[in-house]
């Protein structure tokens, strides 16, 4: 509630100042940060732990299917709102929406137990005394660091190869959608494991197979954009993957503590990560990159797939 109210109260404030001092960007930065910081976590072990364990694999499957839809829904309202009202609206609305969601949080039952806080963090660091759970963060960093690097590059590729500038938008949108194609496809999917390798062998294939028409100066960015939209049904695949394997390790006592340090760790190393990978070498080689981090995440994956498909075969 605390992370919806402040990233709602972050939007609010930048509409307030007709001109906007740096120190209110700046605090407006900070508050959105911090509720992120909230969010992060405990709605996912909220969510698993009322909609039970039989059903997670649904569960994940519906909220990146929702979540992706409801993204280009409120893509095109807000641009249709920026284009005739300005900027100030849309941040405003949206900020609202955040102040005020946590009256329709408070209908919705606790069921989260409580723990000293330095009980809590020695559970979470006792934790990657664990291989298993230590693969699984190695396997979420690269594939996080991977996608970082192709979610700036790929608006840029199909530049690069002739792409329109006015298909960039409808193209993003269509991906996204593609991505919620994903979501609920690995409904169907009975072995998560296999999705993940799965994703991890085709997202290598696909990856390289764009580095190389790049390299080779191939002029045709429909063979790119076709490969985009199978990699995005691919990561939609392994959302739901990943979220139904790091909710079968993580015990329900630390969950939310634990998912929120997979999602810093991410995140500290991306700041660090991203840029470097970037000003690497010409666009082929930040695909190459790409690819080389998927194949890297084999690696991990392999070393727990035994222990993994022990517990996955159990009730979670």
């Amino acid at each position: 509630m605390l992370g919806t109210f402040l990233v709602g109260m972050s939007m609010i404030l930048l509409t307030i100042f007709e001109r906007l001092p740096i120190y209110i960007v700046l605090l407006s930065a900070f508050l959105g940060g911090a509720g992120m910081a909230f969010i992060s976590g405990s709605l996912e072990a909220w969510a698993v732990d009322e909609f039970g364990k039989k059903d997670v694999k649904r569960l994940f499957s519906d909220m990146g299917t929702l979540k992706n839809i409801a993204g280009v829904i409120a893509s095109i309202l807000s641009g249709i709102l920026v284009k005739y009202a300005g900027l100030k609206y849309p941040l405003f609305i949206s900020g609202l929406l955040g102040v005020f969601s946590p009256a329709v949080l408070f209908s919705l039952p606790d069921n989260r137990g409580y723990s000293e806080g330095r009980t809590l963090l020695r559970k979470n660091l006792k934790l990657f005394q664990n291989p298993d759970f230590s693969m699984l963060v190695f396997l979420s960093l690269l594939v996080s660091s991977m996608l970082s690097v192709f979610f700036v590059v790929w608006p840029v590729t199909l530049k690069n190869l002739g792409a329109p500038k006015s298909i960039l938008g409808p193209v993003y949108f269509s991906l996204m959608l593609s991505m919620s194609l994903g979501s609920y496809i690995a409904r169907k999917v009975s072995m998560p494991l296999r999705g993940v390798s799965f994703f991890l062998i085709f997202g290598t294939a696909i990856t390289i197979a764009i580095a190389l028409v790049l390299k080779w100066n191939i002029d045709s960015y429909i063979i790119v954009l076709a490969l985009l939209y199978v990699l995005e049904v691919l990561i939609g695949l392994y959302y739901v993957f990943m979220g139904y394997i790091r909710n079968s390790i993580v015990p329900s006592e630390i969950r939310a503590s634990a998912i929120s340090m997979i999602s810093l760790v991410n995140s500290a190393v991306g700041i660090v990560i991203l840029p470097l990978f970037l000003s690497l070498g010409e666009l082929h080689v930040k695909w190459i990159i790409c690819s080389l981090l998927l194949a890297l995440g084999l690696i991990p994956l392999k070393a727990w797939k035994t222990y993994l498909s022990s517990i996955l075969s159990q009730e979670m």
